[in-house]
């Protein structure tokens, strides 16, 4: 059992890994007429709370999952770094979360398995 001091130093991390989407990102020419697949990952720290195993007490990560899809949905990005600016930002909204780290990675600029990308960490104040 936990007791209250202890619950106000405790965190917990809930992350989405390796999310495959479609959007539209990039300057150069051809990057603005096809989507391009993209990998993204969202880790959010959160408060630990009482969640008495029942979903309606936490983050959920359908949660962050259709906060992923529907900002890659929306429109047309220059920079993956404006897609997980984006991302962590609504993250940030969820209720108990304190810390959104996202990855976006593009994964058709390079040959082989390489992929190029961003990593961006927002903070709640």
């Amino acid at each position: 059992m936990i007791n209250k001091t202890q619950e106000k130093k405790l965190h917990q991390k809930i992350f989405v890994k390796n999310l495959e989407v479609e959007c539209m990102v990039g300057v150069k020419i051809h990057e603005k007429k096809i989507k391009q697949k993209v990998i993204i990952s969202s880790f959010l720290k959160v408060d630990h709370i009482e969640h008495k195993d029942e979903i309606k007490n936490v983050i959920s990560y359908e949660s962050v999952v259709n906060i992923i899809r529907e900002i890659t949905s929306k429109k047309h990005f220059n920079l993956v770094e404006s897609i997980a600016e984006n991302i962590a930002s609504s993250c940030l909204q969820l209720t108990g979360c304190l810390e959104a780290e996202v990855i976006v990675e593009k994964t058709e600029v390079l040959k082989g398995k390489a992929t190029v990308g961003v990593i961006v960490k927002q903070k709640n104040k």
